[in-house]
């Protein structure tokens, strides 16, 4: 706010100031210590018990055809045999819903899952599960031919459909369309994406990657099962129990399981991916002043609450980008990405709302770009050159607690003249704001003083005399108002001048006109 005010000041008052806002911004950057480079914490680049990692619908039909020998998974085992009816020629079928690239996610899951399970952690797994007449497939008219709105494998039955009200039931049957919130407001806005027929339940196009190497503590998650409903979000999933009647939801597992920190991969990021990463940041905790969670119901042994007074994130989201691809995605420089395709902006969107992302595609690599500036101790924060300035300058940087879930290293705070380097700009940027605050309160007052200086010191002493005469046929100019008057001659030789500034003229020796002009307040 004041910094909108002081621009509306410049702009009205025509002050040279226009490189202020900038001068004041590099004094509060210096007075600010910036996190730097550093061993990270142990705790944050180690997995442990209450990590997580989401492994979405890395399912057949959601891959393009890929080698059946499993080259694009080099060390991963064949998870079940190929029948002849899954593979085309030397390579597994293409997907009925195929993802571009999707192929290249397998081996970085499978380092994940393997990496998570080992520390202890819980993987989940989630599948697409739906019914045969799903109401997400998308179903055409008499005719089954091209019609309006079929973006995508537009013969016969095999399309996307972008459906919605007004499209007549002849070019696409929207009697079945799924009546769950987000379907029903999709299609009274004309944006309802209808897929082809996929991950029917139990057919091969359902079932993992053939070479997706599923740990076997894993939790399986079933989205989409309903009938007349649909899930863009792995939360919408439950566990199947042995008899085929629904158990926990995600969201119950994962506070079952105790997690905090939970990573996310799979297919695909600008759909299932991205909704359930937004899913996950929009749950909360509750907790009361005794530190007790209201919503876990722990933190104290008898296992009672007082009122809850503070909400915070339930979970910390990480996406990683290795092990994500896109329906509409290209390949690019941000995250993996093409900036400006449908992935790349999911990122970018995801990254605004708080999710971490990491682009490395081993799981140290990406441990360590996620913990990157993090801290234990002071000595976490030596470089590997001995802090930027030489070996062993531990007193470089110094591990502080930021608040946020890991310690971070930041410079040590510099001594000037025995003052910390923080409280000398600090009070320096005070004085700069204080005159500057002064300048724009006082501004009117201040222009006024330094105007009107001149009239301060009372009327001037001297003026202007103007005289004409007929018989010379000439006349004398005016002089300045602080120039002293001089004698005129010859026809004002007898002239006199009073200290006073009268004019007191003698007899005059000849006809004449004589005038005289007085500035200010001088009196003729």
């Amino acid at each position: 706010m004041r910094r909108a005010t002081m621009g509306r000041a410049r702009a009205r008052d025509g002050a040279p100031a226009r490189h202020l806002a900038p001068s004041l911004l590099l004094l509060f950057l210096a007075a600010a210590p910036a996190v730097v480079d550093a061993a990270p914490a142990k705790h944050c680049i180690a997995l442990g018990a209450r990590d997580a990692l989401l492994a979405v619908h890395l399912q057949n039909d959601f891959f393009d055809a890929r080698a059946m020998n499993g080259a694009y998974a080099p060390g991963a085992s064949l998870a079940y045999p190929l029948d002849a009816s899954y593979v085309h020629g030397e390579n597994v079928r293409r997907g009925a819903l195929a993802v571009r690239r999707a192929e290249e996610v397998v081996p970085v899951a499978n380092a994940w899952m393997r990496a998570v399970d080992r520390a202890n952690g819980s993987v989940v797994a989630t599948l697409d599960w739906h019914p045969p007449d799903h109401c997400s497939f998308c179903k055409f008219g008499a005719k089954q031919s091209r019609r309006l709105d079929c973006v995508w494998g537009c013969e016969g039955t095999n399309g996307i459909c972008v459906t919605g009200a007004g499209v007549p039931a002849a070019v696409f049957d929207s009697t079945g369309r799924c009546a769950d919130a987000v379907s029903e407001s999709d299609f009274q806005q004309s944006r309802y994406f209808q897929w082809p027929r996929h991950c029917v339940a139990g057919t091969f196009g359902s079932r993992f990657d053939p070479y997706l190497n599923v740990p076997e503590r894993a939790v399986r998650v079933h989205a989409g099962v309903e009938q007349s409903e649909d899930s863009y979000s792995a939360f919408g999933g439950r566990r199947i129990r042995a008899d085929g009647t629904r158990g926990a939801s995600l969201l119950e597992i994962l506070r079952k399981k105790n997690a905090k920190r939970v990573f996310v991969l799979g297919l695909a990021t600008d759909y299932v991916v991205k909704e359930t990463l937004r899913e996950l940041l929009k749950e909360e905790e509750v907790f009361d002043d005794d530190g007790y969670n209201a919503t876990t119901m722990s933190g104290k042994e008898d296992g009672t609450s007082t009122v809850a007074k503070t909400k915070r994130r339930a979970f910390s989201a990480v996406l990683i980008a290795a092990g994500s691809r896109g329906v509409f995605d290209a390949p690019g420089s941000f995250y993996g990405s093409d900036p400006e395709s449908l992935s790349g902006t999911t990122k970018r969107d995801l990254i605004a709302l708080g999710v971490s992302v990491v682009g490395a595609s081993s799981v140290e690599d990406a441990m360590r770009e996620l913990c990157e500036g993090t801290c234990d101790d002071d000595h976490d924060c030596v470089d590997g050159d001995g802090g930027g300035g030489g070996a062993g300058k531990l007193d470089e940087k110094i591990c502080v607690d930021r608040g946020g879930p890991h310690k971070v290293c930041v410079p040590k705070p510099k001594v000037i003249a025995g003052v910390d380097a923080r409280v000398f700009f600090s009070v320096a940027l005070a004085g700069v704001l204080g005159i500057v605050v002064v300048a724009v309160t006082f501004r009117g007052e201040i222009v006024s003083y330094v105007s009107n200086r001149a009239k301060r010191k009372g009327p001037p002493t001297d003026f202007v005399v103007l005289v004409e005469t007929d018989i010379e046929a000439r006349s004398i100019s005016h002089w300045s108002p602080y120039d002293r008057v001089r004698v005129v001659k010859p026809f004002l030789k007898d002239r006199t001048f009073s200290p006073g500034g009268r004019f007191s003229p003698p007899t005059p020796r000849f006809q004449s006109r004589t005038h005289t002009a007085t500035p200010f307040n001088s009196q003729v």
